[in-house]
């Protein structure tokens, strides 16, 4: 694990926490940064422009910054701005397109977190996300495929993904969480019925009230976490849903413990505010070791995780032990996996059972001329375990 005590990732720490409050950085809190090191961490978890927003006149310190190293600051906060408008304006061309042509539709994650932020543009923008009527599936494919969208997935899994240059990625949801994990599923199947509301003045647009929000944006970090990881943006994330939305904690507490993510929520929650409140300015936060734990991993696993963390996670899952019996049972189930974690990878396989034990050779063949390199290192991984 690493060291979070480090300068760089304490000074991350300590200038979200200075935008989250509303003030810029004490230039005594910045004695001795590696500005080269503080930009690539910062871009490693999303969190450029919150932070140039924090360093603020102290980019003119030039004991601090090079004037270099100060442009390049401005230009990530001013990017991040200019395309966090650009996907706005886009946003809200797409679903005048659902809402035109009648297809229910609810704009997901970051679009409604941004507006927690104390300036929504400083979040960074990669993609939109969009619930829909998975029964309006091709007819959504047609009207942004006419609209200058590239499909690049469409198989009738989860999600559709649609590309339009310069820079608008969209995945259109057809369902909040996959059938994998079965109590979520439960909880989500039918979540127009019985979770969401109309947005006022809309006749096909839906949103979460603040509490349910809250309920999934958790759901979707603590899947993260049990499998690749995610980043500080989602700490980050978590904090300012906490603070500026009106969220009854009795109501969201009940539903975490019937969704078994309680106790994980408790951790990231107390986490969030220990570092992001305004007692936190100081510089001076102590953690219990399970939270720095919980820090440790999220330093590690950037805005969207990492392929050895899921692997570690993933045979924990599959073997329960370390035991030498339970490499060979974590072994098998990656040679012969359960059809439905196939069934986005290979769906024709998922669909026709008669051609399954063909699979094996398939997933071989795709092994060695495509993840050759990705295999090595999980066989290294697990033998260390």
């Amino acid at each position: 694990m690493l060291n979070i005590s480090s300068k760089t990732y304490s000074l991350i720490l300590y200038l979200v926490c200075c935008t989250m409050n509303g003030k810029k950085a004490d230039p005594a809190m910045l004695s001795g940064l590696d500005a080269d090191d503080l930009m690539e961490q910062a871009e490693v978890h999303s969190l450029a422009a919150v932070i140039a927003e924090a360093l603020g006149s102290a980019l003119n310190d030039r004991s601090l910054f090079s004037e270099a190293q100060a442009r390049a600051w401005e230009e990530k906060r001013n990017q991040t701005i200019r395309t966090n408008m650009l996907f706005n304006a886009e946003r809200q061309n797409v679903l005048a397109l659902l809402e035109n042509n009648k297809v229910w539709h609810m704009p997901l994650k970051g679009y409604i977190i941004s507006n927690y932020y104390p300036n929504p543009l400083l979040r960074r923008c990669s993609d939109v996300d969009v619930l829909f009527d998975p029964e309006k599936a091709e007819l959504v494919r047609d009207l942004m495929n006419a609209n200058g969208y590239k499909t690049e997935d469409f198989n009738g899994n989860d999600e559709d993904i649609y590309f339009k240059q310069p820079v608008y990625n969209f995945e259109m949801h057809r369902a909040l969480v996959d059938n994998k994990q079965e109590v979520w599923y439960d909880y989500y199947k039918n979540v127009k019925q019985d979770r969401l509301e109309r947005v006022e003045g809309k006749e096909y647009e839906y949103r979460f009230n603040d509490n349910d929000f809250y309920v999934y944006f958790v759901v979707h970090a603590v899947k993260h976490i049990r499998y690749s990881g995610t980043g500080l943006r989602t700490l980050v994330d978590l904090y300012v849903c906490i603070n500026k939305s009106n969220i009854d904690f009795a109501y969201i507490e009940g539903e975490f413990k019937k969704l078994g993510v309680y106790d994980e929520e408790q951790l990231m929650r107390k986490l969030s505010v220990k570092l992001f409140s305004e007692s936190a300015l100081n510089g001076q936060v102590k953690l219990t070791q399970e939270e720095a734990d919980l820090l440790d991993r999220m330093i590690i696993s950037g805005v969207y995780g990492t392929e050895d963390l899921y692997i570690e996670n993933n045979f924990k899952k599959i073997s329960g032990d370390k035991e030498g019996s339970s490499k060979l049972k974590y072994a098998m189930y990656r040679l012969f996996p359960p059809a439905e974690l196939y069934r986005k990878t290979y769906p024709f396989f998922y669909k026709h059972k008669a051609a399954r034990p063909f699979l094996v050779f398939v997933r071989g063949f795709d092994i060695i001329t495509k993840r050759r390199k990705n295999l090595i290192n999980e066989i290294n991984l697990v033998k260390k375990m």
